[in-house]
């Protein structure tokens, strides 16, 4: 049967560290890296953007059923960043008709999060300009608030000093 991964998280979590660790140790598995943004909070950048979600999820239910399906990023990524485009995701609703369609399928969402101290170096070091040293103990809010409302199978990791800590699948 066909298995849907979700990886989220804050910038600078290790999503990507974590993400090929996965593809290396599941054989048939497929990356989609969601690396669209929209530019602003517009009603056209917001169909956009739930245009492209939409695409993902078509691919995704394409996919032969021996496939393990790694996503980089989808639409819990707008509904926490959306903030910093001028709106508030949580307030409209429109990601539940993605997770109920996820609900369908053999889905889990991992929610990869550290120390807000670490994210704080990594940024430092990366030179990290999208997010806002201030904005960072937000987002991470935002995503402890996603991954309390979501429906869908789910679980909790955090990286403290290059340890994975893991929480109950629920």
């Amino acid at each position: 049967m066909k298995k849907i991964i979700i990886i989220e998280g804050c910038d600078g979590v290790g999503k990507t560290t974590l993400i090929e660790t996965m593809a290396k140790k599941i054989d048939g598995s497929l990356i989609i890296k969601n690396t669209t943004k929209p530019n602003d909070g517009s009603p056209y950048e917001r169909k956009k953007i739930k245009k492209r979600y939409c695409e993902i999820l078509n691919l995704i239910k394409n996919c032969d059923n021996n496939t393990t399906v790694i996503l980089d990023r989808y639409f819990p990524s707008e509904v926490v960043y959306s903030i910093k485009r001028g709106y508030d995701a949580f307030e409209d609703d429109w990601y539940k008709v993605f997770e109920e369609k996820l609900l369908e399928e053999k889905c889990i969402y991992v929610y990869l999060t550290r120390d807000f101290s670490e994210i704080k170096k990594i940024f430092k070091k990366r030179g990290e300009e999208y997010l806002k040293k201030e904005e960072i103990k937000t987002i991470l809010e935002r995503y402890d608030e996603f991954f309390e409302r979501t429906k869908l199978r789910k679980i909790k990791v955090t990286l403290k000093k290059g340890v994975y800590t893991y929480g109950k699948c629920e």
